[in-house]
C-alpha cells in the first residue's frame, strides 16, 4: 500500500475482532510513528510510547475512565457519553497506545499529534484498524492514573489510539466539490464525515523498552516504549 492509498483509505475503526495484536507488529507501528517530524526543541526525546494489551484489561480501564469522567467532568457540554451505559471508551480494542510528550515542552502536544497520525496510517497499511480516542483524556490527566500505568514522571499523555483487527470498516465518503466560478475564484472541497460504529480484546500486558538507533529520524534516545501497569488488575483512581 502506498502513502496516498493509506491516507485516503484510512478510517476510524470502532469495532474490532477478538484477536490480539503481536508485540512485534506494535513495535513496527511505533517505529513508523517515530518517523514523524519533530522540533529540535523537543530533543533529546520527543515522545514516549506507552502500550497496554489485553481486551478485558483495557475494557476495565475504559469503565474506570468513564466513571472518572462522571465524577470530575467540567461544567461544559460534550461529556454526555459518560452517562451512556452503551458507550465504550476503547471500543473493545485489543491494544492501546498512549503517546506522551515531555512535561513543559511547548511543542509536546504537536509532536505527539504528528506521531499519532503516523500510527493511524501505519496501522491501516499493515492491515489493522485504529481510532484516535479523546474520552480517556480527563482520566489520564490524573497523576494517580499515570502512576498506575507506569508513565514516568515528566511525561504527559497527549494522544490515545486503539489498535486491532477491524470487524467493520466504514465505507469511504464520496467527495463533494463546492467551487465558485469566475476570475480569481477559489475552490472549496469538503468531505462528509464518515460515521464509524462502536462495539464490543487478549494477552498479557505489554512490557519492554525500545530506543531508536543512531539513524534518522528519530535521533538517539528520541523515543521509548515504557512498560505499563505491571501484572496487577486495574485499580480505580480517586
Amino acid at each position: 500500500m502506498d502513502a496516498i492509498e493509506a491516507i485516503r483509505g484510512r478510517r476510524s475503526i470502532r469495532r474490532f475482532r477478538n484477536r490480539p495484536v503481536s508485540r512485534d507488529l506494535i513495535e513496527e507501528i511505533i517505529r513508523d510513528a517515530a518517523s514523524a517530524p519533530y522540533s529540535f526543541v523537543s530533543l533529546p526525546q520527543p515522545w514516549l510510547f506507552a502500550v497496554v494489551q489485553g481486551r478485558d484489561r483495557i475494557a476495565r480501564y475504559g469503565e474506570i475512565a468513564k466513571s472518572y469522567a462522571r465524577d470530575h467532568r467540567p461544567q461544559v457540554k460534550n461529556y454526555e457519553w459518560a452517562d451512556r451505559p452503551d458507550f465504550s471508551v476503547f471500543h473493545g480494542a485489543p491494544a492501546l497506545l498512549i503517546i506522551c510528550g515531555r512535561e513543559g515542552n511547548p511543542e509536546g502536544r504537536g509532536e505527539c499529534e504528528r506521531a499519532g497520525q503516523n500510527v493511524a496510517l501505519s496501522a491501516h497499511a499493515r492491515g489493522l484498524g485504529s481510532c484516535w480516542v479523546g474520552s480517556p483524556n480527563l482520566w489520564l490527566g490524573d497523576p494517580a492514573t499515570r502512576a498506575e500505568l507506569d508513565i514516568p514522571n515528566g511525561f504527559i499523555p497527549h494522544v490515545v489510539c486503539v489498535l486491532g483487527y477491524p470487524a467493520h470498516r466504514p465505507d469511504p465518503p464520496p467527495p463533494t466539490s463546492r467551487a465558485s466560478s469566475g476570475p480569481g475564484a477559489t475552490a472549496r472541497w469538503s468531505l462528509d464525515s464518515p460515521q464509524g460504529r462502536r462495539s464490543g480484546w487478549a494477552s498479557a500486558p505489554f512490557a519492554g523498552r525500545w530506543e531508536s538507533g543512531s539513524g534518522h529520524p528519530p535521533p538517539p534516545s528520541a523515543c521509548a516504549i515504557c512498560p505499563l501497569a505491571g501484572n496487577s488488575a486495574p485499580s480505580r483512581s480517586s
